[in-house]
């Protein structure tokens, strides 16, 4: 399985950069995210964030990150996880997310944090292990998502 991560994602280089701001303006409904959201600084691997992306061909076609907590550093915080519509249901979310849990055990991870939207995306998250904590919640956007995490092992 790691084997075949390896060769369907790949952590995210400069020139692929805009590929990335283009998958990061889906949201899950298909519609764009709003400007502030797609053009916020774009993060590539450092000390603290990785990005990783699962390609066809050149086409960038999902997206996720992962960052470091400044505190806690055996704590990661996932965010900006993006499929583009079309691509939808055939994996390439989950491959960008078991990539990314992956990447942050080999950087000493013992635990992933995330906010989920409910239905489709939290069953995802749920599949590769991430257990809800707390009760669902409404973000500023009036949608409801769900605090999740992942013990990693």
């Amino acid at each position: 399985m790691a084997d075949l991560l390896e060769r369907s994602t790949h952590i995210l280089e400069p020139h692929e950069f805009d590929n990335l701001l283009y998958v990061r303006k889906v949201l899950e409904t298909g519609r764009l995210a709003d400007v502030e959201e797609a053009i916020r600084p774009i993060d590539y691997e450092t000390d603290r964030v990785i990005s990783v992306g699962a390609s066809i061909g050149t086409k960038l076609v999902s997206v996720a990150s992962l960052e470091r907590d400044i505190q806690y550093p055996t704590s990661f915080e996932m965010s900006k996880v993006a499929t583009l519509l079309m691509y939808r249901r055939m994996g390439f979310g989950e491959m960008t997310v078991r990539r990314l849990i992956l990447e942050a055990k080999e950087r000493g991870a013992e635990r992933i944090m995330l906010n989920s939207r409910l239905g489709n995306a939290q069953r995802l998250y749920s599949r590769v292990g991430f257990e809800p904590v707390g009760e669902a919640f409404i973000c500023n956007q009036g949608i409801y998502n769900q605090r999740m995490k992942l013990e990693v092992e």
